[in-house]
């Protein structure tokens, strides 16, 4: 399992969850916390390689929204 943590302007929010939930295996969205005013944390963790994450991360342009890529159990 690992757990991605991506900030996210809040127009950009719904395409962002809708890919989380379409391109990740198990994904499994944690927590949506609104940061500052135009800032949200999203915390999810998925079940998709490590190969994978970076493949969608590429595909779906997330890099900018990148904070933290952890291994979890």
């Amino acid at each position: 399992m690992w757990w991605i943590t991506l900030r996210v302007k809040e127009n950009k929010l719904p395409e962002v969850i809708d890919i989380i939930q379409k391109r990740f295996f198990l994904s499994t969205i944690y927590k949506i916390a609104k940061e500052d005013v135009n800032n949200y944390i999203i915390e999810f963790g998925t079940s998709s390689t490590l190969e994978e994450i970076l493949r969608i991360f590429r595909e779906a342009n997330l890099y900018y929204y990148l904070i933290a890529i952890e291994r979890g159990a």
